[in-house]
């Protein structure tokens, strides 16, 4: 083979690769996806950094708790109605989040949980309840680590949002990562009273507010990384 055919095998090659990465975008949109997982990381360890105090009493356990699984649970939402949206400017539209609740089980966050995705994929898409399956692993960090200086209440946020995609017979088509630094640290400060407060709900909305650009950034790299 001259160097002249071994260039056109390379562009043809590269060529129909490209035509298969297409066809999995318009497929997307042409046929029934759900959500298959949807699991969260790191959200207490990131509350931690900005108050630093350990709750003494159990009435002060019982509201660090409360106010972690809150949060979790509100940027859990968050997070996944903006990778939705970002799905939807693709033309890609997602089944109701509780379309396999006959199926597996669901979390205290209301999604659903799946830990060895392949096996019950295989086994859900042979009833034809959708024909991809989406599993989404997401981490909120810090992006400096900054645990070993005392008192520092600050955390430079660090978001990234995983997604696979199965086929009906479990086979994982396609992934995609967003993995986006915030653009400056969040600190206690910043809030009302110029502290952060994990003892206290009403913290969570506006801490929600300095995720969301981040966010914003992690979704759209991820839905990118799945449809492009």
């Amino acid at each position: 083979m001259n160097c002249k055919h071994f260039v056109m095998l390379i562009i043809t090659f590269a060529i129909i690769s490209l035509f298969i990465t297409n066809s999995y975008a318009q497929d997307y949109s042409k046929g029934k996806n759900v959500t298959a997982s949807f699991s969260i990381l790191g959200t207490e360890s990131f509350v931690d950094k900005l108050d630093t105090y350990t709750p003494a009493t159990s009435r002060e356990k019982e509201k660090a708790k409360n106010f972690n699984t809150a949060f979790e649970a509100q940027i859990s939402n968050l997070i996944y109605e903006k990778v939705v949206a970002e799905m939807q400017t693709k033309e890609i539209e997602m089944l109701p989040l509780n379309t396999l609740t006959d199926e597996i089980l669901y979390g205290s966050s209301n999604f659903p949980v799946l830990l060895i995705p392949k096996k019950k994929i295989k086994k859900m898409g042979s009833k034809d309840i959708a024909d991809y399956f989406f599993v989404f692993n997401v981490n909120v960090g810090d992006a400096i680590d900054l645990a070993s200086i005392a008192l520092s209440k600050s955390a430079t946020p660090k978001i990234t949002i995983n997604i696979k995609v199965f086929d009906k017979a479990g086979n994982m088509l396609k992934k995609g990562t967003g993995e986006i630094k915030g653009d400056r640290p969040i600190k206690s400060k910043d809030f009302v009273g110029k502290r952060f407060d994990k003892l206290d709900g009403d913290y969570i909305e506006p801490l929600l507010e300095y995720l969301t650009p981040t966010i914003d950034k992690a979704a759209a790299k991820a839905v990118a990384g799945v449809t492009e």
